[in-house]
């Protein structure tokens, strides 16, 4: 079996270890700095102009804001590229949750370099300290602190008219409707563009791998952001039909028989790791999709919600369907 693997996007090196997170002295001594940013006081009679208090649901939950927020803690990359694309890069005082070695599309990374990267502490650190952030914002991971004393809008989306809908909320919350009806257009645009060019192809079966060891793999499951990403590229989830991060043994991955194998890029340990026990294991080495070199990488930032969805979709169904995608 040839050894090459085809790479969806260039893979980028990764560290040798964990990155050093910030101090919690160094968050310190930036509040003050972060406090000056944001939007200046308003009275109650504005407040109730402007439509607050203003409520949201959030999942199971609903948040309710008495004013708009004005210092942003970001979590996770997708969450900052999305602020940054809708106008609010400027609000954004701190990002953390991001994976070792992401980096940001072009477009986004000059505004994001001027945002600190704080580590997870910062959010217990933050709803301590007068004038930090008061709004944290994206994707909440299975271990992230939930802060009891600020405002939190998690980023749930399990496809993308969800994500449209997360889109619209922050957009309502912070008066930036145009610019994101702007970028919803564009990627409705550009979605249905792809559609129907694809409205022919076969839907090849796909077999996601976030991470392989013991015998089970981290993979996509349904409802899930991947799996619609899929879909839109003209593919299917071969494990779609089993709910949420599922955890398939290699043998019900074999039985599924992918046309493709993604392997997801994120950064947590060496790339080299994962590729190796995949093509080390008596069952996955067999897949049709390997023997046929069908296994393709991507880095995990293109695969979770944020301003990257229509890019992902065009990038993938390249892949997929090549004679039909351009």
């Amino acid at each position: 079996m040839p050894n090459s693997t085809p790479k969806a996007t260039p893979i980028r090196p990764l560290p040798a270890g964990p990155p050093v997170p910030v101090l919690a002295a160094l968050l310190l001594a930036l509040l003050p700095l972060l406090a000056a940013t944001g939007l200046p006081a308003q009275d109650r009679v504005a407040l109730e102009r402007d439509g607050f208090p203003m409520a949201f649901q959030n999942g199971p939950r609903v948040v309710t804001f008495d004013r708009q927020p004005s210092r942003i803690l970001a979590l996770g990359l997708g969450a900052s590229e999305l602020l940054v694309e809708l106008g609010l890069g400027d609000l954004v005082v701190g990002r953390t949750l991001e994976w070792p070695g992401a980096e940001p599309l072009p477009r986004y990374a000059q505004a994001l370099s001027r945002i600190p990267e704080v580590d997870q502490g910062g959010l217990l650190l933050a709803e301590t300290q007068d004038g930090g952030p008061d709004f944290v914002f994206g994707a909440f991971g299975p271990s992230t602190p939930e802060p009891a004393f600020l405002k939190t809008y998690r980023t749930l989306a399990g496809d993308k008219d969800q994500f449209f809908g997360e889109v619209k909320d922050l957009a309502r919350l912070f008066k930036v409707e145009a610019q994101a009806m702007a970028f919803l257009d564009e990627q409705e645009r550009r979605l249905a563009a792809l559609s129907s060019r694809l409205a022919q192809a076969d839907r090849v079966g796909v077999l996601v791998i976030w991470d392989f060891n013991g015998g089970s793999l981290a993979t996509a499951g349904g409802p899930d952001f991947a799996t619609d990403l899929l879909r839109l590229a003209g593919a299917r989830n071969v494990f779609a039909d089993l709910g949420p991060a599922p955890r398939p043994g290699a043998g019900e991955a074999a039985a599924r028989d992918p046309s493709y194998v993604l392997l997801v890029d994120d950064g947590r340990g060496p790339l080299s790791a994962k590729l190796g026990a995949l093509r080390g294991d008596p069952v996955l080495s067999g897949l049709g999709a390997l023997e046929q070199d069908r296994l393709l990488v991507l880095d995990g930032a293109y695969l979770l919600p944020g301003p990257r969805l229509a890019e992902t979709a065009e990038l993938l169904a390249r892949l997929f369907h090549p004679s039909l995608a351009d």
